[in-house]
Formats: structure tokens, C-alpha cells, sequence
């Protein structure tokens, strides 16, 4: 005869094991993405912390419940807009030090997050109640995902990036809030 009790126990345990490893099947694609920055001259310790905390965040939304999982991958979608313009910018040869990245770098990067900030909010705007719920959640994670990108174009770069994403996404929440209601 069969156990009941010790096959409802087992399946238990295997269910949980499985949440956790589809939770921490993200960390493959955020060290992907810390790799262009440390590649290009960024600070190892600040991209490990940030690659770090991204993870233990993502991992912890996604185990949680199917909107932590979109959450998560929203934000770490948009977050990439910064993450590609940094990259570009890098990749033209524009160091955080001269006269043109002072104009360029943090202007490009500045569009980009407000790009990102906006579309964090589309989404949110566009999705059901519970899901609109994960709004912060998502901008946490952009954010995170922004500054691990921005990392290698210095610290007033990364600090135009998060506040454009910031600005832009409570800008574009006020005709949302007020059409919605």
C-alpha cells in the first residue's frame, strides 16, 4: 500500500525545489549583462554588488508568484534600453572623463532612461490590477539592471540614468493615474 502522507510530503519538496530553480534561472542572464561593463573598464566590486543584489532581487520576485516573474523580466527588458546605449556609447569610444562624454554620455544615457522609465509605466498601465501592483517592482529591477549597465560610463552617468527613469515613469503615472482614476 502506499504511503499517502510521505508521497504528499515528497511531492512538497519537489515543488518547492522546483520554484527555486526556476527562480534562480535569471542569474545566467544578469551576469551576462555584467559582463560588458566589467569588460569595458568598470569597477569589478560595484558590478559584482549590483549584480549581487539584482539577483537575490529577481530571484526572490520570481519565486514568489507568476507576476514576480513578468516583473522581473519587464524590468530587466527595459532596463537593457540603458544597458545598450551605455554599451554603444562605449563602444565609440566615449570615456566618462572628456568634454564629449560630458555632453554625450550622460544626455544618451538620460533619453534612454527616460525610455525605459516610460515604458515601465505603459506597462504597468496596460496590465491588470494585480499586475499594476508590481509597478515598483519593475522600476526597482529596470533601475538595478540600468545601473549595472552604466556602471563603466562613470558615477554621473549612472546618476542622470536612474533619475531620468525615475522622473519619466512618475511623469508618465500622472495622466495614467488620472485617466484610471
Amino acid at each position: 500500500m502506499v504511503d499517502l502522507e510521505a508521497l504528499a510530503q515528497r511531492a512538497e519538496r519537489t515543488a518547492a525545489r522546483s520554484r527555486v530553480r526556476m527562480a534562480c534561472r535569471i542569474w545566467a542572464p544578469i551576469a551576462v549583462l555584467a559582463l560588458p561593463p566589467i569588460i569595458g573598464g568598470a569597477s569589478v566590486g560595484a558590478c559584482v554588488c549590483v549584480t549581487a543584489a539584482l539577483c537575490i532581487a529577481a530571484a526572490v520576485l520570481r519565486w514568489r508568484d507568476r507576476i514576480g516573474v513578468e516583473s522581473v523580466t519587464a524590468g530587466l527588458a527595459l532596463g537593457a534600453i540603458p544597458v545598450g546605449a551605455a554599451l554603444i556609447l562605449r563602444h565609440c569610444g566615449l570615456e566618462c572623463g572628456g568634454l564629449p562624454a560630458l555632453a554625450a554620455g550622460p544626455l544618451t544615457c538620460s533619453l534612454a532612461g527616460a525610455l525605459a522609465g516610460i515604458g515601465v509605466t505603459w506597462r504597468a498601465w496596460h496590465a491588470t490590477v494585480a499586475r499594476r501592483q508590481r509597478w515598483l517592482t519593475t522600476m526597482l529591477i529596470a533601475l538595478a539592471t540600468a545601473a549595472l549597465g552604466c556602471a563603466g560610463m562613470g558615477a554621473a552617468v549612472i546618476a542622470t540614468t536612474l533619475l531620468a527613469i525615475v522622473v519619466a515613469a512618475a511623469l508618465a503615472l500622472i495622466p495614467s493615474a488620472v485617466r484610471h482614476g
